[in-house]
């Protein structure tokens, strides 16, 4: 009899093996590579500051924790006036915790930027591509930010789009790649929201046979 087991991710970012019991055990090997990759885009703004700003801090770890497990490599990219690539693409929770941390809020919404970044990050890599966006404003300059999400939407690249209910929700609905891809939520459930699009990924990982 094969007993399956599928792959979990521990609190400190190492990969797990868990049995069909919920027992635990590391994976002594070096992990599967990563099949898909996923890009989540935080709006940093001066907007962002206080409770908005911790609970896309804290819905942004659960993303990526969720994200990893999934089969993906996962890049963090953080906006205000300008963009910046915080971690490039990377399978190890453990690259997050420091830039999740030091996120400040200030500035303006340099989306446009953003997507650039991420379009060039994602240009050369296969399989599965996305980008999360969270927001809760408007782009600096809506019309350039709308021409680099369709220049990633045509790479391949699905967009998510996440915006609290004070966001540009049209200009979102515009960009997200799929209907159900634009998810507006209240600030309170700003953290479950990230979180959650999760979900939307498709699971790369099979199980492993014992």
């Amino acid at each position: 009899m094969i007993i399956r087991k599928i792959l979990g991710l521990g609190k400190d970012g190492t990969l797990l093996l868990k049995g069909p019991h919920g027992q635990e055990e590391p994976v002594r090997d070096q992990p599967p590579p990563a099949i898909g990759t996923a890009f989540l885009l935080l709006d940093c703004s001066e907007s962002m500051e206080g409770e908005k700003l911790e609970q896309a801090r804290r819905g942004a770890g659960e993303f990526i924790l969720k994200s990893l497990v999934k089969g993906y490599g996962v890049g963090l990219i953080a906006f205000d006036d300008r963009a910046t690539v915080l971690v490039p693409r990377s399978r190890d929770y453990r690259d997050f915790e420091k830039p999740l941390a030091g996120l400040t809020p200030g500035g303006t919404t340099n989306m446009t930027q953003a997507f650039n970044l991420a379009l060039l990050a994602l240009m050369n890599i296969k399989g599965p591509r996305f980008v999360v966006v969270v927001t809760d404003g408007t782009p600096d300059t809506p019309g350039t930010a709308l021409a680099a999400a369709q220049k990633l939407s045509l790479s391949g690249v699905q967009i998510i789009t996440i915006g609290t209910k004070d966001a540009d929700i049209d200009f979102l609905s515009g960009i997200a790649t799929a209907r159900d891809l634009a998810v507006v939520v209240r600030q309170s459930n700003l953290q479950l929201g990230i979180a959650g699009t999760a979900k939307s990924l498709p699971l790369l990982l099979p199980l492993i046979p014992e």
